[in-house]
């Protein structure tokens, strides 16, 4: 009887075991820790059609970019303090290097780069900045307001000037309208890199990082500005395209992206 019953028992679990294998399945999901979900094969499928489950709808491609690369902004934010209070070299008496994030709505481009026109020490550099810009902080739902995704050309960016100082390289910097360059694959998966197409206003050089210039010239083929990209700039450090869930999360990782930068804090520069 024993033998009968541990006969069942077995069998049975062994058709539970098939039934999840078959049932539940893994999808992204960038809020956890684990970047994934364990659902149901019925809700794994909605997925795949582009639902946000959590929202139970589709998200337009401009929602989930707006979302995910403010998003990425926060996070990176998080890690620029983690490395701001674990170098060993930070002078925590001031807030001069502390990081921080500046816009003005007063000011264009153009405006911002003859402001800060030759080389200044750091501290003038911080006098300026906040003379010309205020600061904001890095969950402000304001930021939204002047942020801009371009579908067309496949960028986003800010249409008023924003500056970040970031603890890892020491420098303020000056996002531009397009320094984010997006791709969306299979119709579906949405990705985008930022690789600092910035201006560095703390160096005296204000001609812009533009690392998209040349990409552009295929305006037809923004595919191919991808891959151009990919295969032939090497990325400053670390891991830079990132990916957007349905919901509009990014898969960064703070502890994991402070783990890969902490060999290298108080080198950068």
């Amino acid at each position: 009887m024993k033998k009968v019953f541990k006969f069942i028992f077995l069998a049975g679990l062994i058709v539970l075991i098939i039934f999840l294998i078959f049932s539940l399945k893994s999808i992204p999901n960038y809020s956890k820790k684990s970047g994934s979900e364990i659902v149901w094969k019925s809700d794994y499928e909605k997925y795949q059609q582009g639902y946000c489950l959590k929202e139970n709808k589709i998200l337009f491609d401009e929602e989930i970019f707006r979302r995910g690369i403010i998003q990425y902004l926060q996070k990176k934010f998080s890690v620029e303090m983690k490395v701001y209070w674990h170098n060993e070299n930070a002078d925590f008496t001031s807030s001069a290097k502390k990081p921080k994030y500046y816009f003005s709505k007063d000011m264009n481009f153009s405006e911002i780069k003859n402001v800060f026109a030759y080389k200044q020490h750091h501290e003038q550099n911080l006098k300026k900045i906040e003379q010309t810009f205020r600061e904001i902080s890095s969950t402000s739902s304001e930021i939204g307001t002047f942020f801009k995704v371009d579908l067309e050309s496949m960028t986003a960016g800010f249409s008023y000037p924003f500056v970040e100082f970031t603890a890892f390289f020491e420098c303020f910097e000056l996002y531009s309208i397009k320094s984010f360059l997006l791709k969306i694959e299979n119709g579906r998966n949405k990705k985008f890199l930022f690789q600092r197409n910035t201006i560095d206003i703390s160096t005296g050089r204000l001609q812009e990082k533009n690392y998209f210039k040349k990409l552009f010239k295929h305006k037809n083929n923004l595919l191919k500005n991808w891959n151009m990209w990919t295969d032939n700039h090497p990325f400053r450090y670390g891991k830079d395209v990132w990916e957007i869930d349905n919901c509009g999360n990014v898969n960064l990782n703070v502890e994991k992206r402070y783990e890969e930068l902490e060999p290298q804090i108080g080198q950068a520069g």
